[in-house]
């Protein structure tokens, strides 16, 4: 369900994509964060995780935190990740399925029982996770679609000449530009 919203697979990466047409060559504007303005923050740090968060929730977290997506999220990509995943987690828990009356003996009121129990999250709901999953880039095929390719496993040194090791600016991400003949 990758790119919701586009018809097909996701797109080869460059280096393996054989066009049939050129592509149209147009003008496009680079933006960089010193081209930003002062109040707009290039580099937002990740909010801090609900402690009371369901495992699968918290584990959806944690994999936004180091993934390749987290580079070019924005804090508005953060608060709504933040939403999502409290909804995920709420979905995930225990929730009123059955409530038993209560009754009345002798003039005392016995309260009746709430039976709570796990349910499926219904397709709606997943559908909107998977929808803030493709807008934010999260998951290699939704990068494919949005035009990110990203090499896993390829060194910042291969591309850059710089050292290896973990990007602490999203401005060090390293995009893979189309190869000769892949354009």
């Amino acid at each position: 369900m990758a790119g919701i919203g586009r018809p097909g697979p996701p797109p080869l990466p460059d280096d393996v994509r054989q066009r049939a047409n050129t592509p149209v060559s147009g003008e496009q504007t680079v933006v960089t964060p010193s081209d930003m303005p002062d109040y707009v923050d290039s580099n937002p740090k990740p909010p801090e995780p609900n402690e009371k968060w369901h495992p699968v929730a918290r584990a959806m977290y944690d994999a936004l935190l180091t993934d390749p997506c987290r580079m070019t999220m924005t804090s508005g990509d953060w608060a709504l990740s933040m939403l999502t995943i409290e909804n995920v987690s709420r979905d995930m828990k225990p929730q009123v399925v059955a409530t038993i009356p209560g009754t009345v003996e002798d003039g005392i009121a016995i309260p009746g029982d709430v039976i709570k129990d796990t349910v499926a999250i219904n397709g709606s709901r997943m559908a909107n996770v998977l929808k803030w999953a493709a807008m934010v880039g999260l998951g290699h095929a939704n990068r494919m679609s949005m035009g990110m390719n990203i090499r896993m496993g390829t060194t910042t040194e291969d591309l850059h000449g710089k050292p290896s090791g973990v990007v602490k600016n999203r401005a060090d991400l390293f995009l893979v530009p189309p190869t000769e003949g892949s354009a």
